[in-house]
């Protein structure tokens, strides 16, 4: 499967939905991982760190080449991104916030 990893948008946000380690057991478990140049710069996550992992990088826009995207926002706010970003019909997976603030 194809999996993207997208740079974050929404403002103040500095986390990556995966880490190179992450990545790593992504594509040890056979699947393909597509992350986009930039991604975990905010996290002090170089995409060198990425290609070290085996993964691909790309700069041109992952959701419209990826079928399953991995973001850090909340999901109520899924629908509303996918909107603005043109990717309706994507199968977003996030990881859960912990803290509300």
């Amino acid at each position: 499967m194809l999996i993207g990893i997208t740079l974050e948008t929404r403002p103040g946000e500095i986390r990556v939905a995966a880490t190179p380690e992450m990545v790593k057991k992504l594509v040890a478990a056979k699947h393909q991982v597509l992350v986009q140049s930039g991604a975990g710069i905010l996290s002090s996550i170089t995409d060198e760190a990425y290609a070290t992992a085996r993964t691909y990088l790309a700069v041109a826009r992952i959701p419209k080449i990826s079928p399953v995207i991995y973001r850090t926002f909340p999901l109520e706010q899924a629908a509303q991104a996918h909107a603005l970003m043109g990717i309706s019909g994507k199968s977003c997976l996030r990881f859960r916030h912990a803290v509300r603030n």
